[in-house]
C-alpha cells in the first residue's frame, strides 16, 4: 500500500555534467538561462590579489548575468581570501568554478541572483526526494535457451541449466548502507537528514548537491 501512494510523487533523477559546478538551484525559473551563460560564455582572466566582490563582478559583466555576494558575505569582504588567477579561453563555469575550489565557497542561484556564499549557507535546506529502485532490489532469473546442435553417440548431456534466482539488493538496506557510504560525506549524521528505503523506493532528506550524487550514484549502478 505505502509503494502504490508513494509512485506517483517518485523523482527520477538523472546525472548532469551541470553538478560539477557546484551551483545550488533554489530558484528553477531563473536558473536555465544563468546557467546556459556560464556554460557558453568563454573568457580569459588574470586576477592579483583582487577582492572576491570584484571577480563576482567581472563575472557578472562578462556573463551578462545577475550575480553577486550573498548577505553571508557581505559582512565579512575584508576576512575573504584575495584572488590570485590566470586562465586562457575557459568557460565562465570553469572560471567560477576554480574561483569556488580556491576559496571553498558556494554559489546558489536565489531569487534570480547567482549568489556566491558558504557552503553551507549554497546547500540551502534539506529536501525530500524518493528513487524508484525496484530495478535494483528485485530478483534476476536466469531462464535456460534451448540447446543448439546435433546430437550424437559419444556427445555428453549438457548439466542442467541452473535457473536459480540472481539477487542485485535483495535486501534494500544493502543499497541504503552503499548510498550512505558514497555521497553525503559526513552529512548524514546532521539534524534533518535521513534515509530509509523500501523494495520499491529509496526515501531520502538530503540536501540538493547530496541528491545529485545519490542519482549519479544510482545511474551508475544501472
Amino acid at each position: 500500500m505505502l509503494a502504490s501512494l508513494l509512485l506517483p510523487l517518485l523523482v527520477l533523477a538523472a546525472p548532469s555534467a551541470r553538478d560539477s559546478e557546484r551551483i545550488n538551484v533554489e530558484d528553477h525559473e531563473a536558473a536555465p538561462p544563468i546557467l546556459r551563460a556560464l556554460r557558453t560564455k568563454r573568457l580569459s582572466v588574470r586576477f592579483d590579489e583582487a577582492p572576491l566582490a570584484d571577480v563576482v563582478r567581472f563575472l557578472a559583466t562578462a556573463t551578462g548575468i545577475n550575480a553577486m555576494l550573498a548577505p553571508a558575505l557581505q559582512d565579512r569582504k575584508d576576512e575573504l581570501p584575495k584572488i590570485s588567477l590566470r586562465l586562457v579561453g575557459v568557460t565562465a563555469a570553469n572560471a567560477l568554478r576554480t574561483v569556488l575550489e580556491v576559496t571553498d565557497l558556494g554559489a546558489v542561484v536565489r531569487h534570480g541572483v547567482l549568489m556566491i556564499t558558504t557552503r553551507e549557507d549554497a546547500r540551502g535546506k534539506p529536501v525530500l526526494r524518493l528513487y524508484y529502485i525496484a530495478d535494483l532490489t528485485q530478483r534476476l532469473r536466469d531462464f535456460p535457451g534451448p540447446e543448439l546442435g546435433l546430437p550424437t553417440a559419444n556427445r555428453e548431456a549438457a548439466p542442467p541449466a541452473d535457473t536459480a534466482s540472481r539477487e542485485v539488493f535483495s535486501d534494500p538496506e544493502a543499497l541504503k548502507e552503499l548510498v550512505t557510504k558514497s555521497t553525503g560525506a559526513e552529512t548524514w549524521q546532521q539534524p534533518g537528514i535521513s534515509i530509509a528505503a523500501t523494495t520499491r523506493v529509496l526515501i531520502v532528506r538530503q540536501y540538493a548537491e547530496v541528491h545529485r550524487e545519490i542519482a549519479r550514484l544510482l545511474g551508475e549502478l544501472r
